[in-house]
């Protein structure tokens, strides 16, 4: 019998000791297809038995896309809301941070974004923050790198577990 996607996904999480069972978790969830997998395989991990997490979901809205911004908030809130989990919906202004900062669209976002998430997780008491990051994203990740002249650290792409200013980000997927 093939292995379950859900059954992959605990059985990463453990080799690579993202966290236990039994911590709350912050899931940074953008409304898309791979952060909304996230959540559903946490869920149905949780409703088996085989974490005992508590979640906590954290949306910022970049302001970039106007109605699609909005949308992606309302869809999130009623992700959460179907699944009886508090959500926590920001909006950060990337364009104006940009400006002030003289920053790319890009880093700018990036930067508000950690920094909002690691405030979320602190206030709610969440031990690390779980992304939708996955391989395509890596290897992603390792072709911009390469393109730019990455040292040989940059060559590793994406993490499954590090720690950003005291807060802890895993990508289990």
């Amino acid at each position: 019998m093939p292995e379950t996607i859900e059954q992959k996904i605990l059985n990463f999480v453990n080799v690579n000791n993202l966290w236990t069972g039994d911590s709350k978790l912050l899931l940074a969830v953008s409304g898309g297809a791979d952060s909304v997998g996230l959540v559903e395989i946490l869920i149905s991990l949780k409703a088996s038995g085989k974490i005992n997490s508590d979640f906590h979901i954290a949306h910022i809205s970049h302001l970039l896309r106007d109605e699609k911004s909005f949308a992606n908030v309302e869809y999130v809130k009623s992700l959460a809301k179907q699944h009886n989990l508090p959500a926590t919906c920001l909006r950060i202004d990337v364009k104006t941070y940009a400006k002030e900062k003289k920053l790319s669209i890009e880093t700018a976002a990036r930067n508000l974004r950690l920094n909002s998430l690691g405030k979320i997780a602190r206030q709610n008491n969440c031990s690390a923050i779980a992304t939708a990051h996955h391989k395509n994203d890596n290897a992603e990740t390792v072709i911009h790198r390469l393109l730019r002249g990455t040292g040989f650290k940059g060559l590793a792409g994406i993490r499954p577990k590090i720690s950003l200013n005291g807060i802890i980000f895993i990508r289990p997927l």
